[in-house]
């Protein structure tokens, strides 16, 4: 097991990120990097870090990619929206323009187009989208993978089996913009952000960062049109953050 007081001193800090696609430069140019890349080029010579990114990373998802981990100084979480976003649990052919196949079936598209007449179609489409959604909610088909009641002990696990490997850990609770969702999918995923994060408290301590996304960040410069995946200036701001913790739990870095 590792000593609490860790000093780091004339070495560089092993960071493992583990995160989904939001911790990703997805939709953005070439050019335009995401946080763990913007993070790396702010401390070069004092930070190694290797990112590992899984879309629709779970708590349980996060558990498997552990286990192949060896150990380092510091292991960021990024968890997006799939830890408690419902999704729909029939799974057969695209019908009506929907993909019943996979996970993201019912996802905002990353962009708009730029035709006027895609995106008049585009409305009603996902007008449409949106009555699927509460018929398949009554027939208890649409719902989060995962129970509130499984939260506690997913999170614990993640914590345990993190620590095992790190001394210290950082955890990045990421928040969709939900002003554009249905009010059933707001009202769902408002509950699991906050059963994570009342999780997360039970186990505060000097050694375990909670970075959380207040209403200032939660704005249109931030995200993209699904409102979930982030703006290169989204990532610059989760980069200043996560700078401020790794800052706070590494003090003589």
């Amino acid at each position: 097991s590792f000593e609490l007081e860790y000093l780091v001193i004339m070495e560089r800090l092993k960071i493992t990120v583990i995160g989904g696609s939001a911790s990703t430069n997805i939709t953005l140019a070439g050019h335009e990097d995401a946080w763990p890349s913007l993070l790396q080029s702010q401390k070069p010579d004092n930070l190694s870090l290797k990112h590992i990114s899984k879309g629709g990373l779970t708590l349980t998802r996060a558990l498997d990619i552990l286990a192949d981990q060896n150990e380092s100084d510091l292991i960021i979480f990024h968890f997006g929206t799939s830890v408690g976003w419902p999704i729909s649990l029939v799974r057969m052919n695209k019908r009506f323009g929907i993909d019943f196949e996979t996970e993201h079936g019912f996802h905002q598209p990353l962009a708009k187009s730029k035709s006027f007449k895609r995106r008049i179609l585009g409305f009603f489409r996902m007008r449409f989208r949106n009555l699927v959604k509460y018929i398949l909610f009554f027939l208890g088909l649409y719902k989060p993978a995962v129970s509130p009641r499984e939260l506690d002990d997913q999170v614990t696990a993640v914590l345990h089996h993190a620590f095992r490997l790190s001394p210290k850990v950082i955890w990045i609770q990421h928040a969709a913009r939900v002003d554009s969702r249905i009010f059933l999918e707001r009202k769902i995923y408002k509950r699991f952000y906050a059963q994570i994060i009342k999780s997360l408290r039970v186990h505060s301590s000097e050694n375990l960062h909670v970075i959380e996304y207040s209403h200032p960040f939660i704005h249109g410069d931030n995200y993209i049109n699904d409102g979930v995946h982030l703006t290169a200036h989204g990532h610059q701001e989760v980069s200043k953050k996560v700078l401020r913790g790794i800052n706070q739990l590494f003090p003589t870095l």
